[in-house]
C-alpha cells in the first residue's frame, strides 16, 4: 500500500470514528440534560403573588418522574396517608402533555406524586410515587381520584380513575381503568392494592373523569360516584357510575359492585363531581356536573333515583367544577359551581329535588373572563366566612371569592373578590387545572384534616396546579397566607404598610388615565399593565424611584405604541418582595 493510500484509510477510520463519538456524545449528553430536569426543579418565570401571601413551595420537574414535562391535573391537600403526624398533599398528573403541539407529548399513562411535610427538614418533601406507563391514553386524557377508606378498616387509600384509548392493552382486553392504592401506619404500597376494568369492554376507549366519595346510602359502606367522558356501552359516550367494593381487598381476586350505571343519558362531557345533601332531607345524593345538574339521591342500600334540572337557564353546559358549601351557615347546602365562562355560579335553596328548576340556579358574579377550570372552598382562614378559590382557565389567575358573613347569597355585592395569583407567562393561555387547600370541603369529606395549616406554623396554605400557555411548563406551586386578605379587585381597596397602589383615575376611562403609587423608600420599581390573559402589554415604569408619592400616565397602547382594545386590564407595582395589583377597563 503506497502513503497516500495509506492515508486515505488513516483518515476514513478517524472520521467514522469522530461521526459515531459525537452520535454516542449527543445521545449521552440529551439522555442526561432529560434526566437532569427531570430531577432538578425549574422556577416558575413570573408570577405576581397578591401582598399577604408568600409562595413557599413550586415544583415543575417531579423526581421520580418517567417524564418531562408532566401535566399536573389534579392536586388535593391535607391529608395523612401514612398516619405519622405529618400532613401531605396529592398530585395527580397525565404523560400525555395534552395540549402540546404536534409530537411535544407522550400518551402513556400517568403518575401521583405525595409530598409530605419534613419538620426536621422544614420543608415538603417526596413522600411517594407511583407511575404506570404501558397505559396508552389516547392523548387529552385527564385522570381523576379520590380520598377513599372502601374497605372500612381506618386505613385510607387513593382510588385512581385512569383514562385508557381505544385499542389498549389489546383489542381482545378489558382496559384497567380504576387502581386503588391501601396506605398504613408509614406502610406505602408498591404496586396498587386492586384494580378494576369498569366493565368496560375488550379494547374500548374508557375514560374516568371525575370522581367523589363517600358513605351515600349509608349501610356503613363507602361508594365512590364517578363519571366517564367516554365509556363502550354508553349511548352517546358519557357514562355516570357508583360503585363499591364487594368484600375486602384480595389482590387480583378483589370484587366490586357497580350500585348504578347510567348509560343511556345524554350528559355532555363531566368535569366534576360531589357528595352532597342538596335538598337537606337526611338523604346523600351523588351529584355530576351535566348539562342538567344530575343527581343520583340514595333511597335506600344501594338504590338511587335519578333527578335532573328539566331547563337550566344559566347555561349549564360545561360545568367545570363544582364543591358543595353551606355558605351563609343557615343549614341549607349549596352547590357551588364554575362555569366554562369564568362565572361563578350556585344551586341554593332546593327543598325537593323532584321540583327543583332554574329558578334554584343563581349567579354571583363574571369572575374570570379567561375561564374557570380548578375550584375549592371551605373557611380558609377560619374566621367562620367561607372562602371560594377559582382558577381561571387560560388566564393563569387564582381568584379568592369572600362571603361578607350577611347578605343576601345571590347577591354579587355580598362577596369580596381577590386575585391572590397570577402567572404572566409572556404567550398568556396559562390553564390552572386545580386549586386544593387542607380542611377545605373536599378534605373534610374524605377523611382529611380539619385544619387550614399543614407544616405547623399557623398560616393557611393553598395549593394551586397549573400549565403554561405552551404546554410545556407545568407547576405545582405552594402559597401562604399570613392572616391578611390579597389585593382587593374592586375599587378603593387598601394595600399593605406604607406600599400603595390606587385606583387609576378616571376609571373606566377613554383616552388615558392617571395612576398613582406609593413608596415608603427608594428602590427600584416596575409598573406593568398586563390583558386579562396574564400577557403583559405595556411597560409604565421601570427604574429606581424615590420614597413618595408618584403618578404615570397610560394612554391605553402596548408598548409597540398600538392602541388597545377595549376591556378590563390589570396593572401591577412591583417594588422589592411587595407585588401590588388592580384592575382598570379601558373604553372605546
Amino acid at each position: 500500500m503506497n502513503n497516500y493510500a495509506h492515508g486515505f484509510f488513516v483518515t476514513l477510520i478517524l472520521t467514522k470514528f469522530k461521526e459515531v463519538f459525537m452520535r454516542k456524545f449527543f445521545t449521552i449528553f440529551a439522555v442526561a440534560s432529560l434526566l437532569l430536569l427531570m430531577a432538578i426543579p425549574v422556577f416558575a418565570q413570573d408570577d405576581i403573588i397578591a401582598d399577604g401571601y408568600t409562595k413557599i413551595f413550586e415544583r415543575n420537574a417531579f423526581e421520580n418522574a418517567t417524564h418531562y414535562p408532566i401535566v399536573a391535573d389534579e392536586v388535593h391537600a391535607g391529608y395523612d396517608l401514612d398516619q405519622d403526624g405529618n400532613l401531605e398533599f396529592i398530585v395527580v398528573a397525565d404523560n400525555s402533555d395534552p395540549n402540546g403541539p404536534s409530537g411535544a407529548g407522550w400518551s402513556d399513562g400517568h403518575s401521583i406524586f405525595i409530598y409530605e411535610w419534613t419538620p426536621d427538614k422544614g420543608d415538603f418533601e417526596l413522600m411517594w410515587s407511583w407511575a404506570d406507563t404501558s397505559l396508552k391514553t389516547g392523548g387529552a386524557s385527564f385522570p381523576t381520584m379520590a380520598v377513599t377508606d372502601l374497605d372500612g378498616d381506618g386505613n385510607q387509600e387513593i382510588t385512581l380513575g385512569m383514562p385508557s384509548g381505544s385499542g389498549w392493552p389489546a383489542p381482545d382486553v378489558n382496559p384497567t381503568v380504576i387502581y386503588v392504592f391501601e396506605f398504613g401506619p408509614n406502610t406505602y404500597p408498591t404496586e396498587p392494592t386492586a384494580t378494576w376494568t369498569a366493565e368496560s369492554d375488550p379494547g374500548s376507549n374508557t375514560r374516568p373523569a371525575a370522581m367523589a366519595a363517600g358513605d351515600i346510602d349509608g349501610d356503613g359502606v363507602e361508594e365512590v360516584a364517578v363519571a366517564f367522558r367516554k365509556f363502550s356501552s354508553a349511548k352517546t359516550n358519557d357514562a355516570l357510575m357508583i360503585f363499591s367494593l364487594d368484600g375486602g381487598f384480595a389482590g387480583d381476586f378483589t370484587q366490586f359492585k357497580i350500585e348504578m350505571i347510567d348509560t343511556t343519558g345524554d350528559w355532555g362531557s363531566v368535569y366534576s363531581a360531589d357528595i352532597t345533601d342538596i335538598d337537606n332531607d337526611g338523604h346523600l345524593e351523588a351529584y355530576f356536573s351535566t348539562d342538567n345538574h344530575t343527581f343520583y339521591e340514595a333511597t335506600g342500600t344501594d338504590t338511587y333515583q335519578l333527578y335532573y334540572m328539566e331547563k337550566p337557564t344559566l347555561g349549564a353546559w360545561t360545568i367545570q367544577a363544582v364543591v358543595q358549601d353551606d355558605i351563609n351557615k343557615d343549614g341549607k347546602n349549596e352547590l357551588i359551581w364554575g362555569h366554562t365562562s369564568g362565572a361563578l355560579r350556585i344551586l341554593h335553596d332546593i327543598t325537593d329535588l323532584a321540583t327543583m328548576d332554574s329558578t334554584n340556579e343563581a349567579q354571583i358574579a363574571l369572575v374570570n373572563p379567561g375561564g374557570c377550570r380548578g375550584l375549592t372552598a371551605g373557611d380558609y382562614d377560619g374566621d367562620g366566612k367561607t372562602d371560594i378559590f377559582m382558577g381561571g382557565n387560560y388566564s393563569g389567575a387564582v381568584d379568592r371569592i369572600e362571603y361578607n358573613g350577611s347578605g343576601d347569597i345571590t347577591d354579587s355585592t355580598s362577596y369580596t373578590y381577590q386575585r391572590v395569583y397570577q402567572d404572566t407567562f409572556p404567550n398568556g393561555g396559562t390553564r390552572v387545572y386545580s386549586v386544593s387547600f387542607p380542611g377545605d370541603n373536599f378534605c373534610i369529606k374524605q377523611g382529611g384534616t380539619t385544619t387550614n395549616d399543614m407544616n405547623g406554623n399557623g398560616k393557611p396554605e393553598l395549593v394551586i396546579a397549573y400549565e403554561d400557555g405552551d404546554s410545556l411548563q407545568n407547576w405545582v406551586v405552594m402559597i401562604e397566607g399570613n392572616g391578611v386578605t390579597g389585593v382587593e379587585m374592586n375599587p378603593g381597596a387598601q394595600v399593605l404598610k406604607t406600599y400603595r397602589l390606587d385606583q387609576n383615575y378616571p376609571n373606566p376611562f377613554n383616552p388615558t388615565t392617571n395612576i398613582s403609587f406609593s413608596l415608603p423608600v427608594t428602590e427600584k420599581v416596575s409598573l406593568k399593565v398586563y390583558d386579562m390573559m396574564g400577557r403583559e402589554v405595556k411597560t409604565l415604569v421601570s427604574g429606581v424611584m424615590s420614597a413618595g408619592t408618584h403618578q404615570v400616565t397610560w394612554d391605553g397602547t402596548d408598548n409597540n405604541g398600538n392602541h388597545l382594545a377595549s376591556g378590563t386590564y390589570f396593572y401591577t407595582l412591583r417594588a422589592g418582595s411587595h407585588k401590588l395589583f388592580r384592575k382598570m377597563t379601558l373604553l372605546k
